[in-house]
């Protein structure tokens, strides 16, 4: 009794079990296959511009930039605006104080035409001739310098005598010694008397030497007696024309000059009080950038006082790597947006490239740049001057191409494929019951490409339109297999022996 009921909880249980293994059995073959679509994503090939862009980010700012200025310097009252402010043309900027500075000009004006007076006073008493007295006193200075210079002569000619005489007496006593020197020899005359002789000679040479001096004085006292009475005549011929005198002339010539500085003074004061204004107004719409100048300050002639950015004409100002530098020509179209407007897209124009690289300091390495500024086509008020845009300028392009995501083409030993996502009819028998159904299917496709830009590539050949590919072609997987295959599959690689087609076993080798 108690085998029977051991062997009956037995068949219950391996009749348990064995419809457990029928109702999962039944389960996995009769459950929708795994469905692709939802492995991975596709997109249908379509025609479309393929292009290729140079991205940068850039800065916003004015094209032109204005500065409010003064042809006169004058006191500012009052300034009416803040940097950063925005300013329509016309709009008052600066007050001034007019009537302090009106004051001043006109004091300045009374000054200087007093100073022109006297320049001209002074002038005229340069050209004027000398008084009768005056010239009385020429001619006596040059009656007196003639007399100094005839005495001078007369000096001259006495020496002259003088020096002729003293020279035979010279000769005399030369004979005279040279007598005594011989009697002497002989013994007529004592010694003494010999030396008497020669101290007259001496002496007489002495005398001769004295008078040439005095003589050479006496010619030097000539050219001083000459020398001023040429100045006393030149004196007197001055009084009589006094523009004979190129000393007087250029004077005359200097005082003149100097006048006509003064009346030049006389008239820029006098524009300056026309140019007097009561206020600086904007010449343009904009806003301010820098205004340099407080109220009580004087306001320097053209100075600039109030700098405002034109913003009827805005550009982006950014820096293109060396390396995509050289895809970029003037004209080319560019996108340009910014994350403080997402909902706004502005067009622009390459409008200038400069010359040459810089280079731009960086946390590593410096990085070589090329200046580049491009205008904004579509500017508006919301787009303001100092906001971070990014720029992305078009440099090639290929229209209505068929073209694909780059990620979606893959290369192996050379070739390039897709994977094509389709549908096929599919049936499978479970038990008694056969299943049809519809599954997506994956098909390796070969492709030729040609122009690739910088999201998206042209499609030569291999695919149509209608075809959608997958996006991730990389991720691509085999088929994943039913439990049922799976077990089937590890039961036959461990069976101890070969199975032929089918389900017939071979006979047991051993």
């Amino acid at each position: 009794m108690k085998i029977f009921k051991r062997i009956l909880k037995v068949i219950i249980f391996a009749a348990i079990l064995a419809a457990a293994a029928g109702a999962f059995y039944y389960w996995d073959e009769t459950k929708p296959p795994e469905d692709l679509r939802a492995l991975y994503q596709t997109q249908t090939a379509q025609y479309a511009d393929v292009t290729r862009q140079v991205i940068a980010t850039g800065h916003v700012r004015a094209k032109d930039t204005v500065s409010v200025m003064l042809d006169v310097s004058e006191k500012v009252a009052q300034v009416h605006v803040k940097e950063g402010e925005p300013v329509d043309k016309g709009q008052r900027l600066i007050a001034f104080d007019v009537v302090s500075d009106q004051m001043d000009l006109e004091r300045r004006l009374s000054e200087t035409r007093l100073n022109l007076r006297n320049a001209e006073l002074n002038l005229e008493s340069i050209a004027l001739p000398a008084g009768r007295n005056e010239l009385l006193q020429y001619t006596s200075d040059v009656t007196a310098a003639e007399q100094n210079f005839y005495m001078a002569e007369n000096d001259i000619r006495s020496s002259e005598i003088k020096i002729a005489q003293q020279q035979r007496k010279a000769d005399d006593a030369q004979k005279t010694r040279e007598t005594n020197e011989t009697l002497y020899e002989s013994g007529v005359i004592t010694e003494k008397e010999f030396d008497l002789a020669v101290s007259s000679y001496e002496n007489a040479l002495q005398t001769l030497e004295d008078l040439r001096l005095q003589e050479e004085a006496n010619e030097q006292t000539l050219l001083t007696r000459q020398a001023q009475l040429e100045d006393a005549r030149q004196k007197r011929t001055n009084a009589e024309d006094k523009f004979s005198d190129e000393a007087t002339v250029n004077k005359y010539r200097q005082q003149q000059n100097a006048i006509e500085l003064i009346q030049l003074q006389i008239q820029q004061i006098e524009s300056d009080l026309q140019k007097l204004t009561h206020q600086s107004v904007s010449p343009i719409d904009g806003y301010v950038t820098s205004v340099q100048i407080q109220a009580g300050e004087i306001a320097a002639k053209g100075a600039a006082l109030v700098e405002i950015a034109d913003t009827s004409m805005i550009l982006v100002a950014a820096d293109i790597t060396e390396y995509d530098a050289p895809r970029l020509v003037l004209g080319q179209e560019a996108d340009i947006s910014t994350s403080g407007l997402p909902d706004k897209n502005y067009q622009g124009s390459v409008a200038k490239i400069a010359v040459g690289a810089v280079e731009k300091p960086k946390t590593s390495d410096d990085e070589v740049v090329v200046p580049v500024e491009i205008t904004v086509l579509n500017p508006d008020e919301q787009l303001k001057t100092g906001y971070t845009v990014d720029i992305a300028v078009m440099t090639d392009k290929i229209e209505n191409a068929l073209s694909l995501p780059i990620q979606a083409v893959l290369i192996e030993d050379a070739e390039k494929y897709v994977y094509v996502m389709g549908e096929q009819a599919a049936s499978k028998k479970v038990f008694w019951k056969t299943m049809e159904y519809t599954e997506a299917v994956l098909t390796k496709m070969s492709v030729e490409t040609g122009f690739y830009g910088d999201k998206t590539l042209e499609i030569l050949s291999g695919i149509n339109a209608s075809d959608p590919v997958v996006l991730n072609p990389g991720e691509v997987k085999p088929p994943r297999k039913t439990v049922t295959e799976q077990i089937k599959e590890t039961i036959l690689d461990l069976w101890p022996w070969e199975l032929k087609s089918g389900d017939n076993a071979q006979d047991n080798p051993e």
